[in-house]
């Protein structure tokens, strides 16, 4: 087609909303900026977002449903190791045995944080935001990190962890050999409470340490098919705690930021760092149990845990408030000893306490 003496390709032509008016794209067009032919737009198939490692604390200390927020529990005595003479002669009366048992108590104390939005945001802001499940999750993480930080400071008061660089038996020593000297802390729990430790929870530095310890390589593979663990390497955590005779071994890779405040560049450390807690934690609560910690957990939410999303009238804005009651018990603090500084040269402030 021509008019006016250029040639028009069929492409050339676009409509402009007017029946039958045509108009023909400058020629820059086809080489503009991807501004002028592409108005952004959020990507609905992808976001960044940082989520925590994985938490400890229910595992270290699992959950006990309390229907009430303040109650209390009993603590029986350690009769059962007593001998007595049970001697007994025809037609005479058994000698008697005594027991003892006192009460302890818990309370759940609450657990609180908010967020919110204007009203109007979500109309204006682009899908992917989903400011309802982003504040609730933020909300929920923010109360675990919480929870974290807190069992970890609770243990470390109670049972006032010892340095094992400052005692020569921090894992990147090496000549240090870790199996021995688990097996005599183990006996150690085991003389106070009559349970043999089951369970090993350290951060993740203290794990990487111990994990390519040089003899404890040689431990895992000393009468294994296992020829392939040469110095260097690492091992698991379910090869280590079978070398250990332990029930399980837990890795704590969550993180938190210790900068001065938010606007900061954020200065992430691990949680549980070169701590390491080794404790007898019994396979399932019930009557007359030994375990180290526990975490009452009121059940008046789902799984412990309240969210309630409601409108601020007075300052137009939708609120989500996530509340969790719980308390972190000691049981039988003689069921766990705890160790600091695993490691002397670790990417961490050794020994670093919780704030």
């Amino acid at each position: 087609m021509r008019l006016n003496n250029i040639e028009y390709l069929p492409s050339d032509f676009l409509p402009t909303g007017d029946a039958g008016q045509l108009v023909r794209l400058a020629e820059t067009d086809m080489t503009a900026d991807i501004g002028q032919v592409h108005i952004a737009k959020a990507l609905t198939n992808m976001s960044v977002g940082y989520r925590n490692g994985k938490f400890l604390a229910e595992l270290i200390a699992p959950t006990i449903p309390a229907e009430f927020l303040l109650d209390y529990y009993y603590k029986f005595g350690l009769e059962a190791f007593r001998p007595v003479d049970d001697t007994y002669l025809s037609g005479a009366t058994p000698g008697e045995i005594s027991w003892s048992w006192i009460k302890d108590s818990y309370q759940c104390n609450p657990h609180a944080v908010r967020s919110w939005y204007p009203t109007m945001t979500p109309t204006a802001a682009d899908v992917v935001i989903q400011f309802d499940m982003t504040s609730t999750r933020n909300c929920s993480q923010a109360i675990l990190l919480r929870q974290e930080l807190n069992l970890k400071a609770a243990l470390i008061a109670a049972l006032s962890p010892t340095s094992m660089v400052a005692a020569g038996v921090n894992f990147d020593n090496p000549g240090f050999d870790p199996v021995p000297w688990f097996r005599q802390q183990k006996r150690i729990i085991a003389r106070q409470t009559g349970e043999m430790p089951n369970s090993l929870a350290l951060g993740r530095p203290a794990w990487d340490a111990l994990a390519s310890n040089p003899n404890f390589l040689k431990h895992i593979a000393t009468g294994t098919l296992s020829l392939d663990i040469l110095p260097g390497s690492q091992i698991s955590p379910a090869q280590a705690a079978q070398k250990l005779e332990l029930d399980e071994i837990l890795v704590g890779d969550g993180l938190y930021d210790i900068s001065a405040t938010p606007a900061d560049t954020a200065n992430l450390q691990w949680i549980w760092g070169d701590y390491v807690l080794l404790q007898y934690k019994t396979p399932a609560p019930g009557l007359q149990v030994v375990t180290l910690v526990n975490t009452f957990l009121f059940t008046g939410g789902v799984n412990g845990q309240l969210i309630r999303k409601w409108y601020d009238q007075d300052k137009y804005r939708q609120v989500i408030d996530a509340m969790k009651f719980y308390a972190q018990k000691l049981i039988v603090p003689t069921a766990g000893l705890m160790w600091s500084n695993a490691v002397a040269t670790a990417d961490i402030p050794s020994g670093e306490a919780t704030t």
